[in-house]
């Protein structure tokens, strides 16, 4: 349906019934690309296994790729295939991630928190086909220096990023 419908009016009401967005923000595109990044946040961010909703991430992706300019995941409770999933979304323009799980409570592991080799590397591949990207924000990730050698390989070949965030990091 969201490749179908470009009525802006039907995306405003959809942003305001699901989102309880009024207006759009500075770094809104229009209404419907304002829902459907929100959208694909909050689904992303209810993952737990992330080989049973593969195939549904997939084809969500490859229906709205073209529409999401601006993505934000503030919790990634799983492992999912940051290349695969983030290189296919040839229009974004920023990307705020935090990997990893935020209030892990009695729960703590120290493997649920913060950026792991594998995701950097995947993070680092994405950034060399974001040619698009302008804002690319990793704070809270507990990045140490390994990890930003690995992402910096992918953001030396990507021309487009003028503002790097890293704060809050080892």
């Amino acid at each position: 349906m969201a490749k179908n419908v470009n009525y802006e009016k039907y995306w405003e009401r959809a942003c305001i019934a699901h989102y309880k967005l009024i207006n759009l923000s500075e770094n809104d595109i229009n209404w419907k690309s304002a829902y459907l990044e929100r959208y694909l946040q909050r689904y992303m961010e209810s993952f737990t296994n992330y080989e049973d909703n593969e195939p549904d991430l997939e084809e969500l992706i490859k229906t709205i790729r073209l529409n999401i300019y601006h993505l934000t995941i503030q919790e990634l409770l799983c492992q999912i295939d940051l290349k695969k999933c983030l290189e296919k979304f040839t229009n974004l323009i920023q990307l705020n991630l935090t990997l990893g799980r935020k209030n892990a409570g009695m729960d703590y592991k120290r493997q649920m928190i913060g950026m792991k080799m594998l995701e950097a590397e995947q993070i680092s591949e994405a950034l060399k086909k974001l040619v698009n990207l302008k804002i690319l924000n990793l704070s809270g990730n507990m990045i140490d220096d390994d990890l930003v050698k690995l992402i910096f390989s992918g953001v030396h070949e990507n021309n487009s990023i003028e503002t790097l965030n890293l704060s809050h990091n080892r």
